[in-house]
């Protein structure tokens, strides 16, 4: 897992890493009499310049980690690529590419044979009292602004390494997440791709503070008992899903995984159920 660094070092990073998309690189000699001999030449259409694809996703998921109900969610998906720029919020609707494709605008970082390091920011709505009925008396966690720093690893033939850190990045006491996964590829011919994987996730003592913990302030107003949530691991999952090209515009999604909640929020009294499951699917139109 990448250690993790100051919010405004990758700020910085990202904020970096934008004029390198749109500013010209000064031509060298060479390359300007290679491109003085070559005028006549038919231009060639730019390669992976920009994809698009929008759609909609379903799926049966838990009303929040931990949470002992189960509902059914639809909404639309959006996926937009640019050079080294995207912005989605569904990864599967990307053509198909090895690299992990995270929530939010991202911004690739370092692509290599191998290695791919990224980094991205997202809207973290935070968590309202109102939003559920297990949140009474707790208060509100106030909406910010999320970065995540991610990288994935080639290691042999279809098995993948991968690692991320999230943080706060507007330092509203919401601590960071990170996790670690391996994952797996097969292809069945050109236009089905299957993968399968397993994940850890953890959580720093202000994140797990912050959603699993319970203050003696909000034991009073609540049904709830002081619970001192610690740093350490937040739960493990393992999942598969399938990306099928109906054609060449069209794409079809498939996925299901179970999940096992540990460590300080496996004893949350938040946690009505360590076990759970999710499982949806999504069609897309790319242009």
């Amino acid at each position: 897992m990448p250690p993790p660094m100051s919010r405004y070092a990758l700020l910085a990073a990202l904020a970096g890493s934008l004029p390198a998309l749109v500013l010209p690189v000064p031509a060298r000699a060479s390359d300007a009499a290679a491109a003085s001999a070559t005028a006549t030449a038919p231009e060639a259409p730019p390669v992976d310049e920009w994809r698009a694809a929008i759609g909609v996703l379903g799926g049966f998921r838990t009303e929040y980690p931990g949470s002992a109900k189960t509902a059914f969610k639809l909404s639309p998906g959006y996926y937009f690529h640019w050079r080294r720029l995207t912005i989605t919020n569904a990864g599967g609707f990307a053509p198909r590419r090895r690299e992990e494709v995270a929530r939010g605008l991202g911004v690739d970082m370092l692509q290599s044979e191998h290695l791919r390091v990224g980094l991205s920011l997202r809207y973290d709505g935070g968590r309202t009292a109102a939003s559920n009925a297990a949140f009474a008396g707790l208060g509100d966690i106030r909406a910010t602004l999320r970065a995540r720093l991610n990288a994935t690893w080639d290691v042999v033939g279809p098995w993948r390494l991968g690692a991320s850190w999230n943080f706060d990045a507007l330092g509203r006491g919401d601590g960071g997440t990170g996790d670690i996964s391996l994952s797996w590829e097969r292809r069945y011919g050109p236009d089905t791709r299957i993968q399968a994987g397993a994940t850890l996730g953890l959580g720093d003592g202000s994140y797990m503070r912050k959603y699993y913990g319970i203050t003696p302030a909000q034991s009073s107003t609540s049904v709830y008992p002081a619970y001192a949530a610690a740093a350490g691991l937040r739960d493990a999952g393992i999942g598969v899903s399938l990306q099928h090209d109906i054609s060449r515009a069209w794409v079809v999604l498939a996925s299901a995984h179970v999940s096992r909640m540990l460590g300080s929020a496996a004893g949350s009294p938040l946690t009505q159920r360590r076990d759970g499951w999710g499982a949806g699917g999504g069609l897309a139109w790319r242009f």
